[in-house]
């Protein structure tokens, strides 16, 4: 085994798990997918915490049925290391900083670049924090909104970050001199203790889905642990919107067999292949477009208001809601476009509207493709239905009884 047993490992935040036919499963990070044997999902449970790769190894030792089997193990975890998802707590293996991968590197380059975004938090985050403020700032990535409530008169800032970044973030504390005001804390925020508590909260957790990187249930956690009765949140409004949408031409790309692949196949293979032209599962599957595609494929109808949240309230476990729309175009709606709009503080908003994000906004907008279009007329009336339950976005689009 090429790794030193002795070295603490855990998985990266924001990774998720896709399992397909054939139990193959995936792993998606930021800017990176891999396919991963058998033993990946086991493997990824064992470094849940920061543990030794050799405690971590005994306690996956039971699952091998053989020779093989256990070098298929060790190779996996040896894998999920060199490509980054599992990673040091701190973010290097030794006192000098680890390189960043490229997709780490990525990531945060265009969110820094998304100038809209950036200054728009940076503008909130002056206009909330006050002088002598304890400020907390969830998943910190760089650092740049701590850095900006450090600027702001803040007199403590705790930024958490669980990620490879920190090495980042904590280099930029350095060289803008803000170690004796900035806490670098690493780790996930619902596992990480402070010791006292916070004026305001910061935490831009807000994903294309706009639910999905958990920000109800993690800026309520911070809620209970970590601030004071009166604090005051960056953001502290989140609205869900929708609007009808055509298909985009990219809607079954990978999704079911094209019948020109099917006759070239045939004239190929010498072979019948044309049962293979048939819908696929109504499985929902999302699209994530540049905003200005979305706008390019032309709204059927008003944006509508699926859910207003206050942050500063519990959140539900279960986010389910439906609203309707008047279409005033005719034409087939094949898809349903999801967006937000952030309030970050007084007169401050923030959103990835299709017509009012910026060209560079880092967000794309998620597309609901309909397993079944719909043909409407001006006049028709549309229930869109959206729900968040535990990560998993469900979408519904239909006329309603009254069209």
């Amino acid at each position: 085994m090429s790794l030193d047993e002795q070295l603490i490992l855990q998985r990266t935040p924001r990774l998720s798990v896709e399992f397909r036919d054939h139990g193959i499963m995936y792993l998606h990070t930021p800017g990176r997918s891999l396919m991963c044997g058998p033993h990946g999902l086991a493997v990824i449970d064992a470094f849940t915490h920061p543990i030794s790769v050799k405690d971590a190894m005994a306690r996956l030792k039971g699952r091998s049925t053989g020779i093989q089997d256990w070098l298929d193990l060790i190779g996996t975890i040896e894998s999920l290391h060199k490509e980054g998802v599992l990673v040091p707590p701190s973010g290097a293996e030794t006192g000098e900083a680890s390189p960043l991968s490229p997709d780490v590197v990525a990531f945060h380059q265009v969110m820094l670049d998304d100038r809209d975004r950036t200054s728009r938090f940076i503008e909130a985050i002056e206009a909330t924090v006050r002088p002598g403020d304890v400020v907390v700032d969830l998943g910190t990535g760089t650092g740049i909104l701590a850095m900006a409530a450090a600027r702001a008169g803040a007199e403590r800032v705790y930024a958490i970050e669980a990620g490879k970044i920190t090495t980042a973030a904590q280099a930029l504390f350095e060289a803008n001199g803000l170690t004796d005001t900035i806490t670098l804390v690493t780790g996930w925020s619902t596992q990480v203790t402070l010791p006292q508590r916070a004026d305001v909260l910061v935490s831009e957790t807000i994903g294309a889905q706009p639910l999905s990187e958990r920000v109800l249930e993690m800026t309520w956690d911070a809620r209970q642990r970590y601030l004071k009765p009166d604090a005051r949140m960056v953001p502290n409004r989140i609205r869900i919107l929708a609007v009808p949408v055509p298909r985009p031409e990219l809607a079954d790309a990978g999704r079911i067999f094209a019948p020109q692949d099917v006759e070239k196949w045939a004239e190929w293979y010498g072979f019948d292949f044309s049962a293979l032209v048939q819908p696929v599962a109504d499985d929902l599957v999302f699209l994530e477009l540049p905003s200005s595609d979305v706008q390019a494929l032309g709204a059927l109808g008003p944006p509508v208001v699926l859910g207003e949240i206050d942050l500063m309230e519990e959140p539900e476990l279960v986010f389910d809601r439906t609203a309707t729309t008047t279409v005033d175009i005719e034409g087939t709606v094949g898809g349903v476009a999801i967006f937000f709009e952030l309030d970050l503080g007084p007169g401050i908003d923030l959103t990835n509207h299709p017509a009012r994000a910026d060209a560079r906004s880092h967000w794309p907008i998620p597309v609901a493709i309909l397993p079944d279009a719909i043909a409407v007329s001006p006049g028709d009336t549309l229930e869109i239905r959206y729900r968040y339950a535990g990560m998993t976005v469900d979408v519904w689009c239909g006329k309603s009884m009254a069209s």
